[in-house]
């Protein structure tokens, strides 16, 4: 028997020697996400632009236990980091958290966990905008004042338009 000669483009492999492309003509998307890529995700996601605003505040708080009061709270934090790996590993299928309650507790649940998400999203993305209008009044010290505080542009807003 003879190997059949195919026609398209050719197999395009990933560092991991996986095929990236499904039949003959349409490459895929691969669904991994690597273990250091999951770290920078999670570590943009828990540090974020709040790294920037929130020591002053600590420090002014806690003084020279500042330092402590952050390992306090990492310990809480990355036990929730392992509770979401373990879960995780566990689906095929995206979705996240909406994902895993929908399956634990129903669609009810799964329902009212998106929703959650959404608005948990949508007041971090208020508050990163209300930093950066914060910063940008040490620079233009009127954009603090009422009439302008609500409508200064923010850098973000264009981002995170889909």
């Amino acid at each position: 028997m003879t190997a059949r000669k195919r026609h398209g483009p050719p197999n395009l492999a990933n560092s991991n020697g996986r095929l990236l492309v499904v039949g003959d003509d349409r490459p895929a998307l691969l669904r991994e996400v690597r273990r250091w890529d999951l770290l920078a995700l999670v570590l943009n996601s828990i540090v974020g632009a709040g790294i920037f605003g929130l020591p002053s505040r600590v420090y002014a708080l806690a003084g020279s236990y500042s330092l402590l009061a952050y390992l306090v709270c990492a310990v809480p934090v990355v036990l929730i980091i392992l509770c979401f790996a373990e879960v995780g590993s566990r689906f095929k299928s995206t979705g996240g958290p909406y994902l895993y309650a929908r399956t634990a507790f129903g669609p009810l649940i799964g329902f009212e966990v998106g929703w959650l998400m959404w608005l948990a999203r949508v007041s971090a993305f208020a508050a990163l905008c209300n930093l950066f209008v914060s910063y940008f009044s040490y620079l233009v010290p009127m954009a603090s004042a009422p009439p302008w505080r609500p409508g200064c542009p923010s850098p973000e807003t264009p981002a995170h338009r889909r």
